[in-house]
């Protein structure tokens, strides 16, 4: 199973990538507790540990990807998440793909798939975009 999604947001990829790769801007553009470790096979927390895992390969400024699990899952479950930033005229589009999602149901929803898909516009793209309105009122 897998997804794939895309939104455009209005900032430069550069500024994208900080808010994917630094703890400190991740929690402020989400509102929520996170730790995100530094280089290639950092562990990170993201959403008060309701999702953690490790960074697989980090290209500043073009690519994110983490191998993620949920704490409820069984040990060495992971699914795998590819965030890759395009500059665009508007800003940057941001390629969401994520497979390897298991098989079962969670506790929100009746599968996985449908837990994580539904919740990358709830968890990561409005609040990107609210944060980055704001950033930009504020400039």
């Amino acid at each position: 199973m897998a997804i794939h999604q895309e939104v455009t947001l209005a900032a430069p990829p550069s500024t994208i990538y900080e808010l994917l790769t630094n703890s400190e801007k991740f929690s402020l553009a989400t509102g929520m507790p996170a730790t995100i470790g530094a280089g290639e096979g950092a562990e990170f927390s993201l959403f008060a540990a309701h999702v953690e895992g490790r960074q697989i390969e980090l290209i500043k400024n073009e690519r994110v990807v983490q191998a993620w699990r949920f704490p409820g899952w069984p040990q060495g479950i992971y699914t795998l998440v590819r965030l890759t930033l395009v500059p665009v005229e508007e800003g940057t589009k941001l390629l969401l793909d994520q497979d390897a999602i298991p098989d079962g149901v969670s506790p929100l929803y009746d599968t996985w798939l449908e837990h994580i898909a539904t919740n990358w516009a709830t968890f990561y793209f409005k609040p990107f975009i609210n944060y980055l309105q704001a950033t930009l009122e504020v400039a």
